[in-house]
């Protein structure tokens, strides 16, 4: 399927080595949530440690070869940025963080992203509920989210 050209996340978004054993079901239903074409977005919801991160590399594992590309990005080990985000998701080794910077980033993102790619963040309870002083990076990587969403980017939220 030549997957590893198609799919690029950060190595901690990684299925179990023995295979996600008992989530079939779960599996299967983001599947078929995306299938529908008005689906934008998938969220994964549940308490910290069930296997959230698990499901959804095993989904792009097993059905990545259905979107146009599958790019992913985790807010577990990182502060939120929206220029950490994008640099991220289009792949550029730029270190910077100023804001200017981030708005040229999110510009070339939007200018990149195309209908059929799926998009993973994973770890999103990082801006949903944003550390003290995080919120208005919080809020930029939120608004990026919807601007990918009008784009017809898809979204696997965890």
């Amino acid at each position: 399927l030549g997957l590893p050209q198609v799919v690029r996340v950060p190595g901690v978004i990684a299925p179990p080595s023995g295979g996600l054993l008992g989530r079939g079901a779960e599996l299967v239903e983001v599947a078929r949530r995306f299938s529908a074409p008005e689906t934008r977005a998938v969220t994964i919801v549940g308490a910290g440690g069930m296997g959230k991160t698990a499901l959804a590399a095993a989904f792009v594992e097993r059905f990545g070869w259905r979107f146009r590309r599958v790019l992913g990005v985790t807010f577990a080990s990182d502060t939120v940025s929206l220029g950490r985000v994008c640099r991220a998701l289009a792949g550029l080794a730029i270190e910077q963080q100023e804001a200017t910077l981030a708005t040229r980033l999110r510009d070339q993102l939007l200018e990149a992203v195309q209908p059929g790619d799926l998009l993973l963040f994973d770890n999103c309870e990082s801006i949903i509920t944003p550390d003290p002083g995080q919120e208005a990076a919080a809020g930029a990587v939120m608004a990026l989210l919807s601007l990918l969403i009008g784009k017809g980017a898809r979204l696997l939220l965890t």
